[in-house]
């Protein structure tokens, strides 16, 4: 079987049409409303396909992303975020870099940075670098730099909420299994969101900063009873 995982891949369709497989599924249900979100579009798609070939389908819930890092790579990735911040205080990880129209200014993300210090001023807080090193804190903060993937992932999964847009590391985040808070401003929120328990997206469009800290403060303390 060949599975065209998006279905506005015309390369993706191109490959799949053209492949040996003895069944080709192009990802084009018409019927399918259960789902907008990308990752999971396929799979109730594919689950309404698998009859036609005579095969059972099912009704469980799509499972969250997980890259399923091994122990070694969970201590190793912890050991190098300890270096960083020699200490067992929670740790907020940023990715501040996006390319394009989904990028935020410097002034937005320093603006972003100073509530998160006066808010949280015993969180350590950290930036991971892409490859080309850009900051749009002005290199305030510690960082991880990385060019192993499964090592930039288990470093975020020892980090207790990432903060960042919506690009391939905000989901790779999500696969950690770190709470990740997504920001959007022009892609549909709800075809793109991270979705694993404990992350959310945000369009900062409408939600101003201090309903931001609240959410960071939620996904840093998701058993913190604030009602009395």
């Amino acid at each position: 079987m060949a599975i065209n995982a998006v279905k506005e891949s015309f390369s993706g369709r191109l490959f799949t049409k053209i492949s040996n497989a003895t069944f080709k599924f192009l990802g084009d249900s018409h019927k399918n409303k259960k789902q907008s979100h990308i990752a999971k579009q396929v799979i109730y798609s594919l689950r309404e396909f698998l009859p036609t070939i005579g095969l059972k389908s099912n009704d469980v819930i799509p499972a969250n992303l997980d890259l399923r890092l091994a122990n070694e790579e969970l201590i190793n990735g912890g050991s190098l975020v300890y270096d960083i911040v020699q200490n067992a205080q929670p740790t907020i990880c940023l990715y501040t870099h996006t390319t394009d129209t989904k990028c935020y200014t410097e002034i937005w993300w320093l603006n972003l940075y100073e509530h998160l210090k006066k808010v949280f001023p015993d969180v350590n807080i950290i930036e991971v670098f892409p490859k080309e090193t850009v900051s749009k804190i002005s290199f305030k903060i510690p960082v991880l730099y990385f060019t192993d993937i499964r090592e930039l992932a288990a470093m975020i999964a020892s980090t207790d909420v990432f903060i960042g847009a919506d690009v391939g590391i905000m989901h790779l985040a999500s696969s950690s299994l770190t709470p990740v808070i997504g920001l959007f401003s022009i892609t549909d929120i709800e075809k793109y969101k991270p979705y694993n328990e404990g992350s959310i997206a945000v369009n900062t469009k409408e939600v101003k900063i201090d309903t931001l800290m609240v959410l960071v403060e939620n996904a840093l303390y998701p058993y913190l009873n604030t009602s009395f």
